[in-house]
């Protein structure tokens, strides 16, 4: 759980929580008792404790676990495909892609260059402990470049390329 998430946020909600720091983190951050803390790990589903900032302690709260209801489904049936909600959404997206395809390709041409400038030193009469750091700095830069190339073919797919 991402503590910075926790403490950003106003309202807390505490579902079941397996993991013991998560609890106690949470638990600190919604004025829950040890013992409560302790009780969320084993909740059923629908069983929650919610805080509001300026209670004096977090509300224990039960929902009905509607997956036991009759004709209740997990998958939600709608009349839109995926395709139709993706077209209804392309004015809106496509100026963000074709910004964040840009601005990858601007870091792939900055780590290009860094690259070839890491690589110079290379040829020179160095320690050995100071080539295996630009070795190093030189890998990270590559994986990182092959990333924002993943990322740009993803971004691509959706727009119908560029």
């Amino acid at each position: 759980m991402a503590q910075s998430i926790v403490d950003a946020t106003n309202l807390k909600l505490m579902h079941r929580l397996p993991s013991p720091d998560d609890r106690e983190y949470l638990g600190r951050a919604m004025c829950l008792t040890e013992g409560e803390a302790q009780l969320s790990g084993i909740f059923s589903p629908g069983e929650a404790f919610y805080y509001v900032p300026g209670w004096d302690t977090a509300r224990r709260v039960a929902t009905e676990n509607f997956k036991n209801k009759s004709g209740v489904r997990e998958q939600l049936e709608t009349f839109f495909t995926d395709d139709d909600v993706i077209a209804s959404m392309r004015e809106f997206m496509e100026p963000d892609r074709e910004q964040l395809i840009l601005a990858f390709q601007a870091a792939i041409s900055r780590l290009h260059d860094d690259i070839i400038s890491l690589k110079k030193p290379l040829e020179s009469n160095l320690p050995d402990v100071a080539k295996e750091g630009i070795k190093k700095e030189i890998k990270q830069k590559e994986e990182q470049k092959q990333r924002f190339e993943y990322e740009i073919q993803i971004l691509s797919r959706k727009t119908g390329g560029n």
